[in-house]
């Protein structure tokens, strides 16, 4: 018992040596650092945006069956009342036949059962019968007719065929969509925008009487437009507010998806007077939702600090920041993916 015990001291002597409270020392990380010193005023906004066509209308048959062969693919104009895809109808127009025929008999057999009814030589429970399996092959009739009349997809207006989501001999089910087609004479461009500038846009008499002009890097060419629609709530599918603009002349050969670059005149706006400091792109960090950023700062205790900041363009020279960032601070311009929020930092120069 005594050895147990000693050798029990013994081991809490030795942990007591070999102690883990050890300090670890941290380290801070070397940065480059850029101060903003030039001013600059603005006369426009401008804004990445995308095209969208107006009146994006899914088509489908009403009834399943097999396709036939599709001569229509994506980028196709259409008229409206064009045919644009049918179904085969073969094995269809066979059980139309065969429902016509049963239709017909029923109706021979129900005509002479009022004869012999009115003899009183046919029950009334056997009349009954006959007169239900007349209007029961009657509908079945009229269910197939419809089916032929349906077995085709119409064009509903004059447009464009946006996608086609079927094969030639596909097997479709009722409801599921065969391709969608847009009306091309109307274009939308829609862009991701900071709850700032639909702040600006709810000050306006009117807003929708903002106007906008639409660089199309693709044709090279300039569109005027006007501010449709805008959201009051972020948006779901871009993770922020959205404002939509029409282009107000009809451009054909501008397809969906299209990139453009919207410019506005802040002007427009009661607050027109704005200045942004420049700020260099590489300086800029990305954050989840489109169009946002930030820079990282230096505090007033020498710490990273990471900010959000409002660009309201971008030049050859950099990046145009209309808030979070003021003349006099001190940005971050190095090692920006290891920083932390209230890192410490050291300057290469070795100057706090």
């Amino acid at each position: 018992m005594k050895k147990l015990i000693l050798v029990s001291s013994l081991a809490l002597t030795l942990s007591g040596c070999f102690s883990n409270d050890e300090t670890k020392e941290i380290t801070p990380i070397f940065v480059n650092t850029y101060t903003a010193d030039q001013q600059i005023a603005i006369s426009e906004r401008t804004f990445q945006g995308t095209t969208v066509p107006a009146d994006m209308t899914p088509l489908a048959f009403r009834h399943g069956g097999k396709l036939e062969r599709l001569t229509i693919k994506s980028g196709d104009r259409v008229t409206k009342g064009e045919v644009l895809a049918t179904l085969d109808t073969a094995k269809l127009k066979q059980q139309l036949q065969d429902a016509k025929a049963q239709r017909d008999l029923a109706n021979s057999q129900f005509k002479r059962a009022e004869t012999l009814k009115s003899k009183g030589m046919l029950s009334a429970s056997e009349y009954d019968e006959l007169k239900a399996n007349q209007q029961l092959t009657a509908i079945q009739y009229k269910v197939l007719m419809q089916e032929l009349k349906h077995s085709q997809i119409i064009a509903p207006f004059d447009g464009v065929v946006a996608t086609i989501d079927v094969e030639s001999y596909q097997n479709i089910s009722s409801g599921e969509t065969a391709f969608s087609i847009y009306k091309n004479d109307v274009i939308y461009v829609d862009v991701p925008v900071s709850e700032a500038f639909i702040e600006q846009l709810k000050k306006l008499d009117d807003p929708y009487d903002l106007k906008a002009e639409v660089h199309v890097k693709a044709l090279n060419t300039n569109y005027e437009a006007k501010l449709k629609l805008f959201s009051a709530e972020p948006v779901a599918e871009i993770k922020g507010y959205l404002a939509r603009f029409e282009l107000k002349q009809s451009v054909r050969q501008l397809l969906p998806g299209t990139s453009a670059l919207v410019a506005i005149n802040i002007d427009q706006f009661k607050d027109n007077e704005q200045t942004a400091v420049l700020v260099p792109l590489n300086l800029l960090v990305a954050q989840e939702e489109q169009g946002d950023f930030s820079v990282w700062k230096v505090d007033e205790s020498g710490s990273a600090e990471l900010t959000e900041v409002l660009v309201s363009t971008t030049t050859a020279k950099g990046a145009l920041v209309i808030d979070g960032v003021q003349l006099g601070d001190r940005l971050i311009a190095s090692q920006l993916s290891k920083l932390t929020q209230g890192k410490e930092i050291q300057f290469v120069d070795g100057h706090q």
